[in-house]
């Protein structure tokens, strides 16, 4: 048995390289790639390139983690050639730590950390950091009653210890039911770090002071429930996010300032991401004004920068919580996730538009998502979800943080 078994697997290694080959063979030789495509190999010395267009076509359920249904926020992070990825799950009280060993997420850490609500990964002078923040109510009236009492929540940082692969406590921060912390380099040794609150009115800034972090004088005059970080044109932005409107920020070199407001809300499990491609910078917004067919607002920033991003294109999606951008092999793609879908659309380069490319048919109540480099094949995407194929075979449906393994397809 256990010869027929390495037979099976020696056949189908062999039918993997047959394929790289044949798909080498239909490649065209060039001197350089084309906007889009991939380069695959150098063939000689004058420099000429064996390239091909490499494009995501489905994805394949590949694994499960046991997780509860509260998990707004996980994040993954490359060390010494190694993946792992922090989750925050609110459900058990707890951030767990799984690294990515013989083909699957095995569990290295479990930090018990109260209502915890999100995670931040970030590294300073090649040192990796964890930032949690937890997060009980919004109502301030109740935090009042709570002042002097052990229920109120602060954000933690923790440190990576490189020897024994796990994180230790590292520096709580003054600032009481932060629902996350957003880091960012401003310039080659000015870091800083915001702590979102949606409870008031303005959201505190920290700076890096070369051993640990220090509180800013300047704090932002905005009520925040997400951030992220723009880079364009050399210069550093930051859009908040919240119920009430989403701000856009500019750092002078000194402060941040408000450059404009866009009429956009964005609500408790929802979501907003943006990324720099080929000099462009998108942005992706779920407004929740309506809450049924919520509106993905994509902008985009080109050229000098603006006020205001200009608007790119409106996606309907149904009960939509999270969208997310992701880079590969030259192309950009959008996850799109929901309490009755999961979607991701890819960039078409031509006209400048996100079209669907796949679609999760098994996948509802996403509220999370993470794109995952395991450094081969292609990314692995993990989403909080549950399954409808579950529930159609009769069984209880039950939360799980499901990957998939991207197939790509290469052609000419």
């Amino acid at each position: 048995m256990a010869s027929f078994s390495v037979v099976v697997s020696y056949l189908i290694v062999l039918l993997s390289f047959q394929l790289q080959y044949l798909t080498v063979q239909s490649a065209k030789f060039t001197k350089r790639c084309k906007e889009g495509q991939v380069r695959l190999a150098k063939v000689d010395s004058e420099g000429m390139e064996v390239c091909l267009y490499a494009e995501l076509q489905e994805l394949i359920p590949y694994g499960d983690i046991n997780c509860g249904s509260e998990i707004f926020s996980m994040k993954s992070f490359r060390k010494g050639g190694h993946t792992y990825l922090a989750i925050a799950d609110r459900d058990r009280d707890a951030v767990f730590v799984y690294k990515w060993e013989k083909r699957k997420f095995e569990l290295l850490q479990e930090i018990r950390v109260e209502a915890v609500w999100s995670v931040e990964v970030f590294s300073i002078s090649d040192v990796t950091y964890l930032g949690v923040a937890s997060y009980r109510t919004g109502n301030v009236a109740f935090l009042y009653e709570l002042k002097n009492t052990d229920l109120l929540t602060y954000p933690i940082i923790y440190k990576w210890n490189e020897e024994n692969e796990t994180f230790c406590e590292f520096q709580t921060l003054d600032v009481v039911e932060a629902r996350g912390l957003r880091f960012t380099q401003l310039d080659t040794e000015q870091f800083v770090l915001f702590a979102l609150n949606g409870t008031y009115a303005n959201t505190p800034v920290y700076e890096w002071n070369g051993q640990r972090f220090v509180r800013s004088p300047e704090k932002l005059k905005q009520k925040s429930k997400y951030a992220v970080f723009v880079q364009h044109d050399d210069h550093n932005v930051v859009l908040l996010g919240s119920d009430r409107s989403t701000t856009i920020w500019q750092w002078s070199g000194v402060k941040f300032f408000k450059k404009n407001i866009l009429k956009i809300r964005t609500g408790d499990s929802t979501s907003m991401d943006s990324i720099s491609f080929h000099g462009n910078t998108y942005a992706c917004f779920i407004d929740t004004k309506k809450t049924s067919k919520r509106q993905i607002m994509i902008k985009k920033c080109r050229g000098n920068y603006k006020k205001h991003f200009d608007d790119l294109q409106m996606l309907q999606g149904k009960y939509s919580t999270t969208c997310k951008f992701f880079e590969h092999a030259e192309r950009l793609y959008l996850f799109l996730g929901g309490y009755l879908e999961a979607a991701i659309f890819s960039l078409d380069i031509t006209h400048g538009r996100f079209t669907r490319v796949t679609s999760i048919n098994d996948a509802t109540h996403v509220t999370a998502v993470e794109v995952v480099d395991v450094g081969h094949h292609g990314p692995y995407i993990v989403m909080k979800m549950k399954s409808k194929a579950d529930q159609r075979a009769g069984d209880e449906a039950h939360d799980v943080c499901r990957y998939y393994k991207s197939e790509i397809n290469y052609h000419t």
